[in-house]
């Protein structure tokens, strides 16, 4: 068992620096330094975005920016509780971050314990260098037995393939009277990049190589054509844009669509500034005769760009808008030299014309003994019916 500290105090220091965290409990020992509130993990900005520089695997989703911009707009309603997790023997420098929320579930009187991006992220996890994971994770484990008086239960989403979330299965789930349950939660289609654009085209399917060019050369005869990437100077306009488009498609299904939610569209109108000014967002737009007729909205982020969401103008589907966008979007992946252009949650058709690979993520799910915590594992399993039904009847979405 992890010989574990545990620190309630933040000190203002950690406004001043990257790594403020004091002496820990001596060799081997993985100091739990335990920081709640919107103001302070506000403050935690340089030590987590440079944490996450030295974590293989960590996403876009793990980021400060995109966590704390999630907090701010969808989770007021509980309580952030970050663990930041140390070494002792590195003086103090955070080697993970663990980011939860806890928080209603359905009625006031339920409390779940999620993880920070719950909703509107495709990978979640703790953040933990590999060489340290086996000891942290059971310093995060420990650590949630003994609030737990706080949650009723833990349901943590969209944990990717081996993260290492998944291992709070075998402790958090261990005491007489918890139980434990890790499932498959949802399909993410991810390329694995070439070094050339020519050589990613000779994987591609012969209709989908002949109509990425026939596309775009159709438009140039009837249109002005411009494609280009949001910047300072039109990112709320290309937003905008974004969300009118998206909207437009949905619509035509009878279906309100992600963006429908004015609380969402916030969220990301800030997620989205806070990316341009770390260089980090991809707003690609495709413009007809000057007025935008096709968005995707990407993200980079260490070797990968992730493909969010789409939106295109559907009168103007024959043109095929989005296969000429994302075509433009996996070529400056390549020639940027990235690794991977992850397609997210969704295993669409339109998603698996680009020759992914299939990733599947999971869900954790832990329960107590008593009636509280039987009842959200029946509502949950109602959740989880639920979504996959709407998935597969009206989204069309196959699973792995």
């Amino acid at each position: 068992m992890a010989n574990v500290m545990a620190a309630a105090t933040v000190t203002d220091s950690l406004a001043e620096a990257a790594f403020p965290l004091g002496a820990g409990a001596g060799d081997g020992a993985v100091r739990v330094t335990e920081i709640r509130g919107e103001r302070e993990i506000e403050r935690l900005r340089p030590a987590w975005n440079e944490t996450l520089e030295h974590i293989p695997g960590a996403t876009v989703f793990q980021t400060w920016e995109w966590q704390y911009t999630w907090l701010r707009h969808f989770g007021r309603r509980g309580t952030a509780l970050v663990l930041l997790l140390s070494d002792a023997s590195a003086g103090g420098k955070p080697f993970g971050i663990a980011p939860f929320v806890i928080r209603p579930y359905v009625v006031p009187q339920l409390r779940e314990l999620a993880f920070l991006g719950t909703g509107v992220s495709d990978y979640l996890d703790v953040i933990v260098h590999p060489d340290k994971r086996s000891d942290a994770m059971a310093a995060v484990g420990e650590y949630l037995e003994s609030c737990g008086g706080e949650w009723d239960f833990v349901d943590l989403h969209q944990i990717p393939e081996a993260g290492a979330a998944v291992e709070l299965a075998e402790i958090v789930g261990r005491p007489p009277g918890m139980s434990a349950e890790v499932v498959e939660h949802e399909v993410c289609p991810v390329v694995d990049l070439p070094d050339s654009w020519e050589d990613y085209t000779r994987s591609l399917g012969k209709s989908l190589r002949f109509n990425i060019g026939y596309y775009e050369r159709s438009l140039r005869k009837q249109y002005k054509v411009e494609i280009g990437a949001a910047d300072e100077s039109n990112l709320n306009e290309e937003m905008e844009a974004l969300f009118r488009l998206h909207g437009r498609r949905w619509r035509k299904r009878w279906l309100p669509g992600v963006l429908a939610s004015r609380k969402v569209r916030e969220f990301h109108r800030e997620v989205a500034r806070r990316f341009l000014d770390c260089g980090r967002l991809r707003l690609y737009y495709l413009k007809l005769d000057g007025v935008t007729r096709a968005s995707l909205y990407c993200f980079a982020f260490k070797d990968a760009m992730y493909y969010y969401l789409g939106g295109f103008e559907p009168e103007m589907a024959k043109y095929g808008l989005g296969t000429i966008l994302t075509a433009h979007a996996i070529r400056e992946a390549i020639q940027s030299g990235l690794s991977r252009f992850d397609l997210l949650r969704g295993n669409e058709e339109y998603k698996r014309r680009w020759k992914p690979r299939l990733t599947v993520n999971s869900r954790l799910f832990v329960r107590k003994s008593g009636a509280r915590s039987h009842t959200a594992a029946a509502l949950h399993r109602l959740e989880g019916r639920a979504e996959r039904a709407f998935k597969e009847r009206v989204m069309g979405i196959r699973g792995s």
